[in-house]
């Protein structure tokens, strides 16, 4: 188990939300970031068949990221609001599972930082090739 996670199984509730609150302006960042990016991808489009299929495959790796990023806003968001009874309650013997809800949160956005960086490189590679190459029929 990440050290961060393990920690975060016994973090006082204040910890936690300081934590999800960290996450949810990451995620957004994130979501922008992607929505430019595809912004710049589409004013590099060309006439060149490897390079349309190379953009339609950058483009699809981005949607698919950018729905990743929605559904997990909507989860911090409701991981949030759950925290905020938690706490209004202040009694964590009645919510005995919230813990483990932030600890998969946690690996999660442990995951999401992961493909971000890959995802990122993918982008930053397109943007600056200027021909791509094609190897065994694929685009590279």
């Amino acid at each position: 188990m990440d050290i961060k996670v393990k920690h975060m199984l016994t973090a006082d509730l204040a910890t936690l939300h300081f934590d999800t609150m960290d996450w949810m302006k990451k995620v957004l960042f994130y979501t922008e970031e992607f929505r430019f990016f595809q912004d710049l991808t589409d004013h590099k489009k060309n006439n060149s068949i490897i390079q349309e299929q190379v953009h339609q495959d950058i483009d699809l790796k981005m949607n698919t990221t950018i729905d990743r990023l929605l559904r997990l806003t909507k989860d911090i968001t409701a991981h949030e609001k759950y925290l905020s009874i938690v706490i209004k309650d202040e009694n964590d013997a009645k919510h005995p599972n919230f813990r483990e809800k932030h600890g998969q949160l946690a690996r999660r956005i442990i995951k999401l930082d992961e493909h971000v960086l890959v995802s990122k490189k993918e982008v930053y590679q397109f943007l600056v090739t200027k021909h791509p190459k094609q190897r065994h029929g694929f685009p590279i």
